[in-house]
């Protein structure tokens, strides 16, 4: 004999039950304990009990972090950087403009290579030329340019040895209330040691403060007068250089 179910809901409190013993069995499987989500311990809870989670779900985190920045590690040196080798391995430039980031790092390095260049030039010719003179002169001359061009020879990136530091499981928030409070003393006080806690403060959140800055200029010390043969030699000596200096 074919029958109809008897659909009528006869208990109440066992729908209860059931949505009850599925969330507290989900808790358990995901470690969402009142530790994790912040909210209050039941009333009677011991006290050593409330450790014991909390200490369990630190633990269980901190394993699924380490897990999560192990797999980003990996693909960062066994994807990542043999997919960039190979696609830039021919001979190409960078541009840099005036309105990026990294404008005055660029610009930095250029500097440097222009300088030693001509310095070493200038020195086997006899011309006892400053290092700050050199540098001041390489530097007005590439300000002339909105831009900065860097050529990079063939095969420049087969060679190099990359490293990174992930931060995905230590906290910093505390770090950077202490590093601010110490900023602001410093500051106060006119500290130059101030300056070199706030780059460790934009550091710790990963951003460059000279790239947001534009980079900090430093003051230049009065320069002896130079002869002017000596002026026109290093300016034609770095014309000839700029076509040739390749990234150190």
């Amino acid at each position: 004999m074919v029958t109809q179910v008897n659909a009528q809901t006869q208990h109440l409190g066992d729908f209860t039950a059931d949505e009850t013993s599925t969330k507290e069995n989900s808790q358990q499987i995901s470690f969402s304990f009142e530790a994790a989500s912040g909210e209050a311990f039941a009333s009677g809870t011991p006290f050593r009990l409330g450790a014991i989670l909390e200490n369990a779900v630190s633990k269980y985190f901190k394993r699924k972090q380490d897990t999560f920045s192990n797999f980003l590690k990996r693909s960062f040196f066994n994807q990542l950087i043999p997919i960039f080798q190979n696609d830039m391995d021919d001979e190409h430039e960078l541009r840099y403009s005036i309105a990026d980031d990294q404008y005055e790092e660029a610009l930095a390095g250029m500097v440097k290579v222009h300088k030693n260049a001509i310095l070493s030039e200038e020195w086997m010719k006899g011309n006892y030329v400053t290092e700050a003179e050199v540098t001041s002169l390489v530097e007005k001359e590439l300000r002339k340019s909105p831009y900065i061009f860097w050529t990079i020879p063939e095969n420049f990136y087969k060679e190099i040895h990359c490293n990174m530091r992930l931060n995905i499981n230590e906290p910093i928030g505390a770090d950077i209330e202490t590093l601010t409070t110490i900023w602001d003393r410093l500051d106060q006080r006119g500290d130059p040691r101030a300056d070199k806690v706030l780059k460790a403060i934009f550091s710790k959140k990963g951003k460059n403060l000279d790239a947001i800055m534009g980079g900090a200029t430093a003051p230049k010390a009065p320069q002896a007068p130079t002869a002017e043969p000596v002026g026109k030699d290093m300016m034609a000596s770095m014309g000839n250089n700029m076509n040739v200096a390749q990234p150190a």
